[in-house]
């Protein structure tokens, strides 16, 4: 939850940017342009026709036509944008919040867990209050689920429902100086308790030290890890362990030769790809091919707008070009084709681990896998986050804000993708496993190989 990693250099970051401010006419221009941009490259316009993307639109320009803060007009953004529903198509206004000196953070951190919601970091000060690992049943007296689908679902940028129900939740962090939001909450001992929380993690000063974490929590973990080295599980197996949070500046190839010794003395190989919210596919389509004992791969065809004025224009009077004249041409790019060069391979039985923030260029790796080589590799632990494509990026004029555009989409089998890629073997983490700071899944995975695979 990318909110809560404010918390620690929010203060540095207050002051000169809160001058900046949009005029009417700003507003209305980048209203604009981003309903055109949209328009025309975003890489299923039947998506707009389903949503009437040309109505939102409207409806927008009169409400920007009123009086209003910075702050509503990127809440009127966020929300024009989150009707696609789309993860690679949203707004990112994070500097924003720094420099609003109206907005504070709850002293809290909170976990979605398929289908529960659990505090995994929390203030000192509050720790009796709300302990940790205690479940979340309500807010402001609505039951967890039901408020977020009212008040932050319409916000919330996400083709699937895990991922909109992990960025809701996150979202609940910010809000207005010294407001309070009343929490429900079931204690790891079963006490059913009310709290009223404040936000004022920046009016207390609340530090990185002053908040208990369980290892899961966004406060221990900024989830831009690379892990690499050989276990033995409880079974006296051994296995080599990777794990990429980001696949993003470091040559995966001299990784990968790096290790080569170490896993040979694997009798299996684990693939960490829970954290992993992409990078470069690239990298991904390197780290694929080393478990492929193959010369080449391929990835996988995608969709993507055409907009050619000429055919347009043509389109007013012949039928073959009326897709160009009504923005609704589309063309199948083809998959590429990838070449091994200087990869190790590793043979031994591969598992890989998956969650709802398996996004992006992770997920690209699950696609190719599943379509090409689908017996190669068992995936464990939940759906995946279901948001991949190519980002096209506008800068918008004030906060280093800007929006993205989803231009390339995958064209996949019907069922592969629609709800993320779906794991092998299901495994859901117990909150008391995270309060007594094991990660089960290992076990899972080691019973996995020892029962149906050695």
């Amino acid at each position: 939850m990318r909110y809560y990693l404010l918390f620690f250099i929010i203060l540095v970051f207050r002051g000169n940017l809160t001058a900046q401010s949009y005029t009417v006419n700003q507003r209305i221009y980048w209203l604009s342009k981003i309903w055109k941009d949209v328009s025309h490259n975003y890489c299923d316009p039947n998506r707009l026709l389903e949503i009437n993307w040309d109505s939102c639109f409207v409806s927008s320009v009169s409400a920007v036509m009123n009086p209003m803060t910075d702050r509503e007009y990127y809440k009127l953004l966020e929300k024009l944008i989150a009707t696609i529903q789309d993860g690679h198509t949203q707004l990112d206004y994070r500097q924003y919040w720094t420099s609003d000196k109206e907005i504070d953070y709850l002293p809290i951190d909170i976990e979605y867990n398929v289908d529960e919601f659990y505090i995994n970091g929390v203030s000192d000060k509050i720790k009796n209050a709300v302990p940790l690992g205690s479940l979340l049943l309500k807010i402001n007296d609505i039951p967890t689920e039901q408020y977020l689908e009212k008040y932050t679902f319409p916000y919330t940028a996400g083709s699937t429902l895990q991922n909109r129900k992990r960025q809701a939740i996150a979202s609940i962090a910010c809000g207005n100086k010294n407001d309070s939001i009343l929490l429900c909450i079931k204690t790891p001992s079963g006490d059913i308790n009310n709290v009223y929380i404040k936000y004022n993690v920046i009016e207390e000063r609340v530090a990185k030290k002053d908040m208990l974490a369980l290892f899961n929590s966004n406060i221990i973990n900024n989830y831009k890890r690379t892990d690499a080295y050989l276990k033995k599980d409880s079974f006296d197996n051994s296995y080599f362990y990777f794990r990429f949070d980001r696949l993003v500046r470091f040559s995966m190839t001299n990784l990968l030769n790096s290790v080569v010794k170490q896993v040979g003395k694997a009798d299996y190989l684990v693939l960490d790809l829970r954290y992993c919210s992409g990078g470069n596919e690239l990298m991904g389509d390197t780290l694929l091919m080393s478990f492929l004992d193959v010369e080449k791969m391929e990835t996988y065809p995608s969709v993507t707008r055409v907009n050619n004025a000429f055919y347009a224009s043509r389109g007013f009077g012949y039928k073959q070009y009326v897709d160009y004249y009504e923005n609704m041409k589309v063309d199948t790019l083809s998959s590429e084709t990838l070449y091994k060069t200087n990869l190790p391979l590793f043979k031994q039985p591969l598992f890989i681990l998956i969650g709802d923030r398996t996004l992006s260029a992770a997920e690209d790796l699950l696609i190719a896998l599943k379509l090409h080589f689908p017996q190669r590799a068992i995936l464990v632990g939940t759906p995946s986050g279901g948001s991949t494509g190519a980002p096209l990026v506008y800068k918008l004029p004030f906060h280093n804000s800007y929006y993205r555009i989803c231009v390339r989409k995958p064209l996949l089998p019907l069922g592969m993708f629609e709800d993320g890629i779906q794991p092998d073997y299901f495994y859901k983490p117990s909150i008391q496993s995270v309060l007594e700071g094991k990660d089960e899944i290992f076990n899972c995975v080691q019973k996995i190989y020892e029962n149906e695979i050695k």
